[in-house]
């Protein structure tokens, strides 16, 4: 969905605009890292596929969490 906050209402009607998140949503949040840093690294118009998720590792998880990828292109800042 893109790297905004509120990226989902971007595309759909029904989700939370940035000012509808509730403040729970986005303080001690946790989170969990895919690291796709490789792939990037041989392709720079790598884009993360479903594959790249461990869904074993989303099933250990529960409540609120976010899902971040790893991409390596922060070396770039």
């Amino acid at each position: 969905m893109g790297t905004h906050l509120d990226a989902p209402s971007h595309f759909s009607n029904g989700s939370w605009s940035v000012d509808q998140i509730p403040l729970e949503r986005l303080v001690g949040i946790r989170g969990v890292v895919f690291n796709v840093s490789a792939k990037c690294l041989r392709n720079s118009s790598y884009q993360i596929l479903e594959s790249d998720i461990d869904f074993n590792i989303l099933d250990k998880n529960t409540g609120f969490f976010v899902i971040l990828f790893y991409t390596g292109w922060g070396r770039y800042w």
